[in-house]
């Protein structure tokens, strides 16, 4: 993935992997930031009217015609970098996942937006 993002391409990755827990990030985002020097982008999505799968990410399918909010935060390199280990890392850029992440189903009511 490293050569990837070196040849000038850019890289999409779940966060949490495939197989979870859910919301936990995994150190690939880390890793791959660091050794890039590159800056990443988190998104985040609110679905207004979705379906919500039975799986261990209880993965959102909106439903046609939805409103869907978005919510992006830029996490430059050098936030990144300055971190000696790894773990602490992943625990920071989580924690800005987080800030991000508004699910209804694991969100205390005052975190919750209308």
């Amino acid at each position: 993935m490293l050569a990837v993002h070196r040849s000038g391409q850019d890289l999409c990755l779940t966060p949490d992997g495939s197989r979870g827990p859910m919301y936990h990030l995994r150190p690939g985002p880390v890793f791959l930031s660091k050794q890039a020097e590159s800056a990443l982008l988190l998104f985040g999505a609110t679905f207004h009217n979705a379906w919500r799968f039975k799986s261990w990410d209880r993965f959102y399918l909106p439903k046609p015609f939805s409103r869907i909010d978005l919510r992006v935060r830029k996490i430059e390199a050098a936030e990144l970098l300055h971190f000696t280990e790894l773990e602490s890392a992943r625990k920071f850029l989580e924690k800005r996942m987080m800030e991000i992440t508004l699910d209804p189903e694991t969100a205390t009511p005052s975190t919750v937006r209308k």
